[in-house]
C-alpha cells in the first residue's frame, strides 16, 4: 500500500507531463527485480531455469526509498507546522459592539455616537470594515484595527516576532491574531476584514513563497528531465554489454547471462539519483521561507532567495527607513516683513497639510494642533512629486515644499531677503534637519526646521552590511547638506548618498547602480519608494511601511527593526549556499557512482555492487 503513491507519480508524470521522473526510475527498477523473480519462481516450478530471484532485494530498496522520503517530509513539515500555527492564532468568533435601537433610532447616529451598546458575539467571516469590536484581556484580536478606547497591552510575537509587549491606546494600530495581554479591554475599529488581514497576508505570502520557483530551481527540473531518459539508456546498454561479454565467456560469473547482465542494469537504475538534483532547491526554500516567517521575515518567492544571495549592493531610503519617520519640528523662521502671525501660519499649513500622510505633513499638523489652530477646508489640493504641495486655504494660496521649489513657484525675493533665509536653510541643515519653505499668495514667507531620528540600531546594521561584503548606498528626496548629515551618522559614504531625488528618479538611481554592479536591493517604506522596490532585483519593505511598498517589495519585514535586513540576507546567502552544495554533492555522486554501478572495477578487481547496496 505504502508503494502505492510511487506508482500512481510515475504514472501521473508519464501521462500529463510527458516525462520521467524519479518515480519512474524506482518502478523500473523494483518492478524489474520483482517480476523477474515471479518469472524464475515460474519457471523453476515447471522446472525450465534454476537462477537465484531478487524479491529481497525490490522489497529492500522500496523500505529505504520510502524511509528516505519520510525523512524528508520530516524536514519540510516543519515549514507546514508555522503556517499551521499562523492559522490558529486567527480567531473564530468576536465580540460586536451593536447599537442597541433604542439609543439609536436616528439613522445619521454612528456606532460611536451611540449611547448604549449591547455585546454579540458574531463569527469572525461577518466582520465588515468599521464595526466595532470588544477584545477582552486574554483574547486574540480577531483581524486588523485601530483602537477607539481603552488602554492595554499587546503580545505581537507570533507576527512580528517582538518578544516585549507593545502598548496600545486610542489610535494605535491593532493587528489580527495578536493577543491582548493586559487586564483592560480595548474597544476597536475595524480596518480590515478577514480575508485582507495581515495574518491572512502573511499565510498566503509564505504558501506562495514555497510554490513559485527560483531560476536555478527550474534549472534544475530540466536536468532531471533529461537526466531519467539517459539513465534509462545508460541501463539498457550496459545490460547489452554485460549480457553479450557473458554468454561468451569473456568473463567468468556463476550467474546467468541474463541474470548478470540484470544485475548491473538494476545497479544502475537504483543508484541514480535525480531527486538529489530536483529536491535540492525546493526543499532549501521551503524550510528557509517557513524558519524566516516565525521570525517575521516574509519571502515572496524562492527567486528572492536566489538575487539576494548575489546581490552586493544595498540601497535604503531615508525617510521611515534609516531614520524614524516621526518628524519634530525644531525651528520656525518668519519673514519679519511677512504680514502673518505664527498662528495664522499654522492654521493655513496645517490645514494643507491635513491632507497628506507624510511624515513631515504629520509633524506640521501636530504642532498646529497643539497651538490649538483651526483647521479650514482646502480647495486645489496637488502634490508636486519631488517639490511640495499647493492648494487653496481659506482664499490663499498655499505652497509648502523644498526651498528652491517655494522660490521658483512664488516671486522674487530681494537678495537681503535671500541672504538671510540661506543662512537658516544652511545651518539648520547642517545639524541634519529637513527644511520645509513656506509661500502664501505668490510670497516666501518662512521656513521651518524638523528633525527626524535616526533609528538606534542603524549604525551598526550599516557596520554589519559592510562586514557581510555588502556595499550600502542612501537614496533621499533632501537637501544636500541634510543627506549628508544623516548618511554619514550611519557610516555611509559621501559618494554613496544620493540627494535630491524624487519619487521618480529613484527607479533611475537603481537601475544605474544594476548597470554598474549586478544585482541591486532596495529598501523603504513609503509609497515614494514602491517604484525603486519594483525596480530593484529585491525589495525590501520594512514593517512600518505602506501597503503600496509592501505589495511592491519582494521581502517583507513584519517588525521595525534594520536589524531583519541583515537577517533576511544571511539567511538568504546561507540558504543559497546549501543549494549550492546539494548541486555539487548531487552531480559528484551521481558521476562516480553510475560508472561504479556499471561496472567499472568488475574486469580489473571482480566487484560489482550488488542492486540492494546501491540504494
Amino acid at each position: 500500500m505504502l508503494r502505492k503513491q510511487i506508482y500512481k507519480a510515475a504514472y501521473a508524470s508519464l501521462k500529463y507531463e510527458h516525462k520521467a521522473n524519479m518515480d519512474v526510475l524506482i518502478v523500473i527498477s523494483t518492478g524489474t527485480a520483482y517480476w523477474y523473480s515471479v518469472a524464475i519462481v515460474i519457471a523453476q516450478y515447471f522446472g525450465f531455469l534454476h537462477e537465484d530471484t531478487f524479491f529481497e532485494t525490490a522489497a529492500f530498496l522500496m523500505t529505504l526509498i520510502l524511509f528516505g522520503r519520510f525523512l524528508e517530509s520530516m524536514a519540510t513539515s516543519r515549514t507546514s507546522r508555522v503556517l499551521k500555527e499562523l492559522t490558529s492564532m486567527q480567531a473564530e468568533k468576536a465580540i460586536l459592539l451593536a447599537p442597541m435601537e433604542s439609543s439609536c433610532k436616528n439613522s445619521c447616529c454612528s456606532k460611536e455616537e451611540a449611547a448604549d451598546t449591547e455585546d454579540k458575539e458574531i463569527d469572525v467571516r461577518l466582520i465588515q470594515i468599521g464595526d466595532l469590536l470588544k477584545v477582552l484581556p486574554g483574547m486574540s484580536i480577531p483581524v486588523d484595527g485601530v483602537v477607539v478606547r481603552g488602554n492595554s497591552s499587546v503580545d505581537e510575537s507570533m507576527i512580528t516576532g517582538e518578544s516585549k509587549l507593545i502598548s496600545k491606546s486610542a489610535g494605535c494600530e491593532l493587528i489580527g491574531g495578536t493577543i491582548n495581554s493586559s487586564r483592560g479591554p480595548l474597544i476597536m475599529r475595524v480596518t480590515k476584514t478577514i480575508q485582507q488581514s495581515t495574518l491572512s497576508t502573511i499565510s498566503r505570502l509564505v504558501e506562495e513563497a514555497q510554490q513559485q520557483k527560483a531560476k536555478v530551481e527550474r534549472t534544475a527540473d530540466r536536468v532531471a528531465s533529461v537526466f531519467v531518459p539517459v539513465i534509462i539508456v545508460t541501463a539498457c546498454a550496459a545490460f547489452t554489454v554485460w549480457y553479450i561479454i557473458a554468454y561468451y565467456g569473456f568473463v567468468t560469473t556463476s550467474y546467468a547471462p541474463f541474470t548478470f547482465a540484470l544485475l548491473f542494469a538494476l545497479t544502475i537504475l537504483v543508484i541514480s539519483c535525480p531527486c538529489a538534483v530536483s529536491l535540492s532547491v525546493p526543499t532549501v526554500v521551503v524550510v528557509a521561507t517557513g524558519i524566516a516567517a516565525k521570525h517575521g521575515i516574509l519571502f515572496k518567492g524562492g527567486a528572492a532567495i536566489e538575487q539576494a544571495s548575489k546581490s552586493k549592493i544595498v540601497v535604503f531610503d531615508k525617510t521611515g527607513t534609516l531614520t524614524q519617520g516621526n518628524f519634530e519640528i525644531c525651528n520656525v523662521y518668519v519673514q519679519p516683513r511677512a504680514d502673518i502671525t505664527m498662528n495664522a501660519l499654522f492654521e493655513l499649513i496645517g490645514s494643507l497639510e491635513s491632507n497628506s500622510e507624510h511624515p513631515i505633513g504629520k509633524a506640521i499638523v501636530n504642532r498646529a494642533k497643539g497651538m490649538n489652530c483651526r483647521f479650514v477646508e482646502t480647495e486645489n489640493f496637488l502634490p508636486v512629486p519631488g517639490g511640495g504641495i499647493q492648494g487653496d486655504v481659506d482664499g490663499c494660496l498655499v505652497t509648502l515644499g523644498h526651498f528652491q521649489w517655494i522660490l521658483g513657484q512664488n516671486e522674487a525675493i530681494s537678495d537681503d531677503d535671500l541672504k538671510e533665509f540661506n543662512k537658516h536653510l544652511k545651518l539648520w541643515q547642517l545639524t541634519g534637519q529637513t527644511v520645509i519653505a513656506v509661500g502664501i499668495e505668490g510670497k516666501l514667507v518662512g521656513l521651518i526646521g524638523m528633525a527626524d531620528c535616526v533609528r538606534v540600531e542603524a549604525p551598526k546594521v550599516v557596520q554589519e552590511l559592510k562586514r557581510m561584503g555588502k556595499e550600502v548606498y542612501m537614496l533621499t528626496g533632501d537637501q544636500e547638506q541634510t543627506a549628508i548629515a544623516v548618511g554619514e551618522s550611519v557610516g555611509i559614504e559621501r559618494e554613496h548618498i544620493y540627494f535630491g531625488v524624487v519619487p521618480a528618479e529613484k527607479s533611475n538611481v537603481v537601475r544605474s547602480l544594476q548597470e554598474k554592479f549586478g544585482p541591486v536591493v532596495m529598501v523603504g517604506d513609503g509609497i515614494n519608494d514602491a517604484i525603486a522596490l519594483t525596480a530593484a532585483d529585491i525589495g525590501i519593505a520594512v514593517g512600518s511601511g505602506t501597503n503600496v511598498a509592501i505589495e511592491a517589495a519582494d521581502i517583507v519585514l513584519m517588525k521595525s527593526d534594520l536589524w531583519d535586513v541583515c537577517i533576511s540576507l544571511h539567511l538568504t546567502t546561507v540558504a543559497f549556499n546549501v543549494i549550492r552544495l546539494n548541486f555539487t554533492w548531487a552531480f559528484l555522486y551521481n558521476l562516480i557512482g553510475i560508472p561504479l554501478a556499471a561496472g567499472l572495477l568488475y574486469p580489473f578487481f571482480g566487484i560489482a555492487i550488488p542492486p540492494a547496496l546501491a540504494g
